[in-house]
């Protein structure tokens, strides 16, 4: 087994919300020598993704930056034309994972200007890049979908429809350019949340249905949380779904992705 085959097996364990599963093959994975660094980076960013879903934006961001850290000197270097899984496409994900990490990071708590800032430094990298069609998609055609979601979550949370309204159209083109169902799931979710804030109540009601039906369908546990947790918000919701949010949340738990904030006496897995 490669070790983009082993890291990308653990993100589809964070996928189905089995984070502790996850987190024990990233860790394994990252204290194999072995392993290349780019995908000790992108181990890193996976790692600080799941801390974020559980809303540990402040925590994650140790493992984002590390992930940067892991291939600054092959991208200030120029060094992207290595062999093996270092090669250009996989090394050029691996720093735009981190920076679109610390984007998102930065965006949970709040900071808008450095997730603007650094988003902005993603897109202007990812722009610099050549398209290639016979790369790896979980390469460039993964990370410039990650941009356009996150563009468009910070438009939203930072206040600008209009703005965010603007990125469905790239929203689209860039999940059509990924054959996973799930990334293009989370962007149908997106996509509800610009239709909600557009006081297109009837859209959004029907793009979270259709994600929470799908994510069910994929057992993509912490996006049918997030679908029924957007339902929970958007009049008029079943009756069904807080007890639905609840159960799921506690499952998440079980699975190693305790969210924040805590209700009195839990504790975070280690």
């Amino acid at each position: 087994m490669t070790d983009v085959t082993r890291w990308w097996a653990a993100v589809e364990l964070g996928a189905r919300g089995r984070a502790a599963a996850a987190r024990t093959e990233l860790n394994a994975l990252d204290a194999d020598p072995g392993t290349a660094p780019a995908v000790r980076s992108l181990a890193h960013s996976t790692r600080g993704s799941l801390t974020r879903q559980a809303g540990g934006h402040a925590v994650a961001r140790a493992a984002d930056g590390a992930a940067c850290a892991l291939v600054a000197t092959a991208v200030r270097d120029g060094g992207l034309a290595g062999r093996g899984w270092t090669s250009a496409p996989w090394t050029a994900a691996a720093w735009a994972d981190g920076l679109i990490g610390l984007a998102a990071d930065a965006l949970g708590i709040g900071d808008f200007r450095a997730a603007d800032t650094l988003l902005g430094r993603t897109e202007s990298f990812l722009d610099s890049l050549a398209d290639d069609p016979a790369a790896d998609w979980r390469t460039l055609a993964r990370v410039r979908l990650r941009a356009a979601w996150v563009r468009t979550e910070w438009a939203l949370y930072s206040g600008r429809i209009a703005a965010a309204h603007a990125q469905t159209g790239r929203l689209q083109s860039a999940a059509a350019a990924v054959p996973s169902q799930r990334h293009r799931l989370k962007t149908t979710l997106i996509l509800a949340a610009v239709a909600a804030a557009s006081d297109k109540t009837g859209d959004a009601v029907a793009l979270a249905e259709d994600s929470r039906r799908r994510a069910a369908a994929q057992g993509a546990l912490p996006l049918l949380w997030a679908a029924e947790s957007m339902l929970m918000s958007l009049p008029p919701y079943p009756q069904d779904i807080a007890s639905d949010v609840r159960r799921l949340r506690d499952e998440l738990a079980l699975r190693g992705m305790p969210f924040a904030p805590l209700r009195p006496g839990e504790r975070h897995g280690r």
